[in-house]
């Protein structure tokens, strides 16, 4: 009764480090994250899709499991769908080694002791805890491994008259069958999953040309039945996506060949592709003991894949392997077939981190983990075994064992819920400056109109929490997940899931932060506030936007403003330009945003142009041209202004042709009676001289259509500038 308890405690115990404040460790809401975030919502809202181009381009089934919770709990609480999506997973991957295991060596013990070590060990349990698609890649390759041997058995096993095939006996052809079909199915959901998926095939392959060289051809017939049923069943299953790359094998190949081995080569060995695969080899062999990945987005930076008890032990067990391998005694040739299997098996996982940039990338071999976890068992049992005999020896093994993993659960819990939890770079690699930075700025919006510059702005993070997550805010904020890690002061600053700092006081959804380039244009939407424009402050110091800003402004009042993240660092650069300085937006001209000429004339019935200020055309300079526009309702695509100087005769001395905001503020995001103030900026020819003619207007960038004025024209054409000399 006891030993049947032991996997459920397994089981539970992974459950444990997998859910333990899962919204708060790690911090944020990481932009990886919100990308799944973004095409899960998209599923939820009707989509379908085959690929995810985005991001780098990413397969989908994941992302269909992550909208089957986020469509369950709401769109407003992405960061808790995704992670218990990755903790599920995890905990089932737990539970389908500690049974594969099992099954696959014939020993239900080392299988228990394979899933508990991999209950506790680091990297299973961070990536359960982070919701990208990594984390279901060791659950499909236990699961194509067990199923495998499952159909074909072992050589030993092969009983047909002649040797004809693995699984000849009747009662086995059926769950032979059987077995190759999951297989398939196991296959086809890897490559639908995760780029390792595409190789998972090569163990299967692997272990049959061995078989074919041991049993000398006699295995082939069994094997290739095998083969082929699982190949036909996950060419079936992955055939829409298959098509979809066929059509498009740029997005097929395209991450790889940009994260390859040559591009290391190139990066960082002079093209020496040698140089690179020993330089390779060597970051992946340290990773087990001495310098994991450096990225806080996959470890505690540098943490060895294995604690040093787990670690001495995988070395015990890869030399049992190897001893398997080599070993000439009844015992080796048992188990030579497991140990082939399994050494076909970790190459195939840490092949991707080989040949792939900056190794050892954790989240690039994922797949091997179950099996490095089955060495590790090895090993343990191995150590266990020398304990000294006794009356109660067999007790003693295990209580040996039982000391040995809560060990390394203590190694993994101190790690990663203390180290990696306050390590300063976390803060920012898991995007948690990006939700302070929408905190303030939404503190902000209660009395102005905020707007954000798209360097941050169309960030996944934050274009997750300010646009979907608005559109489905209830009333009050649904929980405090992004709380930082034993920080006491954060707790002012608590962001939930939504985007939100606390419940709103007057029972109203969140307001939504504008997304603008402010350097050539501003937005006031005519209420009588202020208006705020942001930056994210090193960029700000680095591109001097904030002078190039009030240049735009033409000596309207801006006050700055600096915000500092949780951790003292400059975070938002800030200005804010008073109501008073767009005036009433009616003649005569007596605020400084107001414009020079006033025309009043609209395009289409959607746009008004309130006016135009337009400064000195001299040949080969700019024209300084602000446009002040007024939308009066929603237009159904998003429209381009054009901006046009001729000369004699309709010759082209100059354009501009650009959607308003630098295409940040484009006019499907336009709200009625906002007014947009948009500067311009032709260049004039050199030979021009006399009179140019100013035209502008509106046309759909996809049709070419122009949208005509009241008075029937395409074009607005005011009375001519004259050129005047340098």
């Amino acid at each position: 009764m006891r030993r049947r308890l032991v996997p459920l405690g397994i089981v539970l115990g992974a459950a444990a480090l997998r859910l333990w404040r899962l919204g708060a460790v790690p911090p944020g809401f990481q932009f990886d994250e919100a990308h799944n975030a973004i095409d899960a919502a998209r599923i939820v809202q009707g989509a379908r899709p085959l690929f995810l181009p985005e991001n780098g381009g990413r397969e989908a089934l994941l992302s269909y499991a992550h909208a089957l919770l986020l469509g369950g709990l709401g769109l407003d609480h992405p960061v808790l769908a995704l992670r218990l999506t990755s903790a599920f997973v995890g905990v089932l991957t737990v539970a389908a080694v500690l049974a594969g295991i099992g099954r696959w060596t014939g020993d239900r013990g080392l299988g228990r002791l394979a899933g508990a070590v991999l209950a506790v060990m680091y990297a299973h349990v961070h990536f359960s805890r982070y919701g990208i698609r990594t984390i279901v890649a060791p659950l499909w390759a236990m699961i194509v491994v067990g199923a495998w041997w499952g159909a074909v058995g072992g050589v030993g096993d092969m009983r047909a008259a002649g040797g004809g095939g693995a699984r000849a006996m009747d009662g086995e052809r059926g769950a032979g069958v059987v077995g190759a079909m999951v297989v398939g199915v196991a296959l086809a959901a890897a490559a639908w999953s995760h780029p390792t998926g595409r190789l998972l095939p090569m163990i299967l392959v692997g272990h049959v040309l061995w078989r074919a060289g041991v049993t000398r051809g006699r295995s082939v017939r069994g094997d290739a039945k095998a083969l082929g049923i699982a190949g036909a069943t996950a060419v079936a299953l992955f055939a829409p996506v298959g098509l979809y790359f066929l059509r498009h094998p740029e997005q097929f190949t395209g991450h790889a060949s940009d994260v390859g081995l040559a591009a290391v080569a190139a990066a960082h060995h002079g093209g020496n592709l040698a140089a690179a695969l020993g330089a390779q080899l060597a970051a992946v062999a340290g990773a087990f003991f001495v310098a994991g990945d450096p990225s806080t987005f996959h470890n505690l930076p540098y943490r060895p894949l294995l604690d040093p008890v787990a670690g001495l032990a995988f070395l015990i067990g890869v030399g049992i392997a190897a001893g398997t391998l080599i070993g000439r005694g009844r015992w080796a040739a048992r188990w030579r077939e497991h140990a082939v299997l399994g050494a076909l098996w970790l190459v195939v996982g840490l092949v991707p981190t080989v040949l792939s940039d900056r190794a050892p990338n954790f989240s690039r071999s994922t797949a091997a983990l179950p099996v490095i976890a089955l060495l590790v068992a090895l090993g343990l049992r191995a150590i266990a075994r020398r304990v000294p005999p006794a009356a109660a020896r067999a007790r003693a093994r295990a209580g040996a064992i039982a000391v040995v993993i809560a060990l390394s659960a203590a190694f993994t819990a101190h790690d990663y819920f203390r180290s990696f939890a306050r390590d300063p770079q976390v803060y920012y690699s898991y995007d948690v400056e990006k939700l302070d930075a929408l905190a303030a700025l939404r503190a902000r919006a209660a009395e102005a109109s905020v707007y954000l510059a798209p360097v941050w702005a169309t960030h996944a993070t934050i274009d997750y929490l300010n646009r979907i997550a608005v559109e489905a805010a209830v009333d009050e904020a649904s929980a405090d997940f992004m709380s930082y890690v034993d920080d006491p002061d954060y707790a002012g600053r608590i962001i939930d899931a939504s985007g939100e700092t606390g419940s709103s006081d007057d029972g109203g959804t969140t307001t939504r932060i504008g997304r603008l380039d402010a350097r050539r244009t501003i937005v006031y939407p005519d209420d009588g506030r202020d208006v705020v424009v942001a930056m994210p402050a090193r960029e700000a110091e680095k591109t001097g936007w904030a002078a190039e800003v009030r240049s735009f402004l033409e000596g309207a009042p801006a006050t700055s403003e600096r915000v500092d993240d949780a951790q003292g660092n400059p975070m938002l650069e800030l200005l804010r330009v008073p109501a008073a300085a767009f005036g009433d937006l009616a003649p005569p001209t007596d605020a400084p945003l107001e414009p020079a000429v006033w025309t009043q004339l609209r395009f289409g019935g959607a746009i008004e142009l309130v006016g135009y200020t337009a400064g000195t055309a001299r040949p080969g300079d700019a024209l300084p041209l602000t446009l002040v526009w007024r939308a009066l309702e929603p237009t159904p695509a998003n429209l381009t202004v054009f901006v046009h100087l001729l000369g004699p005769d309709d010759v082209n001395w100059g354009q501009d042709d650009r959607e308003p905001g630098q295409a940040s503020y484009r006019t499907m995001d336009w709200q009625g009676g906002e007014v947009i103030i948009d500067a311009y900026r032709p260049v004039l020819d050199a030979a021009a001289s006399g009179e140019v003619r100013l035209c502008l207007g509106w046309y759909d960038g996809a049709t070419g259509t122009r949208l005509t004025t009241t008075d029937g024209q395409d074009a607005f054409c005011p009375r001519p500038i004259a050129i005047e000399g340098r």
